[in-house]
């Protein structure tokens, strides 16, 4: 087994860092230069503040097990035709505190329970074949997390755009101003109530699932009219489909703006959902994301 796997994956990846040895308040996260600028409970790691308590010793077993087992691990890597990295011992330690630390922060149970197996092996190879479960589960979580961001961060593009075009002045091809609207599928007249809803439909229209290597991919759907009007594109391969649908004039005007992944590829999705309204004082105002589960 190579380090290439998820569990040594969670663990050694080389990063710099270095630190004093007294503390003062501070908070989890933030950057520092020395321990001195931690709180008393964390410590200054590749220049964040990072909870410590307890990963320091297994760390320390950690790079020991991996320094003694790396001579195997090397000629594997280089048997699938790789030149075997250098064991750096003092970034791998650092790295590993900083790994965990940042990982216990989000996902404590599951970690302190890697930490208790982890510790038990005598090997990383028995490390690894023992822990793998809680490794995994580890690593899913940091995934889904990573696909649930590209919608929360999908959704603030469109509402940043959504805006911008409304406060914007548009007018038709003989130079009329029209009235104040969101993005619309279908071009508006002057005068128009708008009462017709428009909906962009989700993009793609195919679910990311049933498309190649079970993900979106293309940029030429982003080319539609409301899409432009929005300044919104996704480039390379993605997880989430995105729609939005408009409606009225002035302080009339709403749209709402949706997400959704089918994350296992199970039939089930998850959606987030932002609505907008606008005020008298032609604000536009967002509520949201509410986020539902379902098929």
């Amino acid at each position: 087994m190579t380090p290439h796997n998820a569990l040594v994956s969670l663990i050694f990846i080389a990063l710099p860092f270095g630190c004093a040895t007294t503390s003062k308040s501070s908070t989890l996260g933030e950057s520092c230069s020395r321990s001195a600028d931690c709180a008393d409970k964390l410590r200054c790691i590749a220049q964040k503040c990072v909870a410590h308590d307890g990963l320091a010793a297994f760390c320390e077993h950690s790079v020991e097990l991996y320094r003694k087992d790396y001579p195997r691990i090397a000629k594997q890597i280089a048997a699938a035709g790789v030149k075997p990295p250098p064991f750096n011992e003092a970034a791998t330690r650092g790295n590993c505190v900083l790994k965990l630390a940042r990982l216990r922060a989000a996902m404590p149970t599951k970690v302190d329970a890697f930490i208790r197996c982890a510790q038990a092996a005598s090997t990383v190879k028995e490390m690894n074949e023992k822990c793998a479960q809680i490794a995994a589960s580890i690593t899913a979580k940091q995934a889904s997390k990573a696909k649930l961001e590209e919608a929360t961060e999908g959704l603030d593009k469109i509402k940043a755009g959504a805006r911008s075009f409304f406060q914007a002045d548009h007018y038709d091809n003989v130079g009329n101003l029209l009235p104040k609207a969101f993005p619309t599928t279908k071009p508006y007249l002057k005068g128009s109530t708008a009462s017709t809803t428009q909906d962009s439909g989700w993009t793609p229209p195919q679910p990311c699932c049933q498309q190649p290597g079970k993900k979106c991919a293309g940029e030429k759907v982003w080319d539609a009219s409301v899409w432009r009007a929005l300044q919104f594109r996704i480039a390379g391969s993605h997880d989430f489909q995105f729609r939005f649908t408009s409606r009225g004039l002035n302080t009339k005007a709403t749209y709402t703006a949706e997400a959704r992944a089918d994350l296992d590829c199970t039939g089930v999705y998850t959606t987030y959902k932002i609505t907008a309204a606008v005020d008298a004082e032609y604000e536009v105002v967002v509520k949201g994301p509410i986020i539902t589960r379902g098929k």
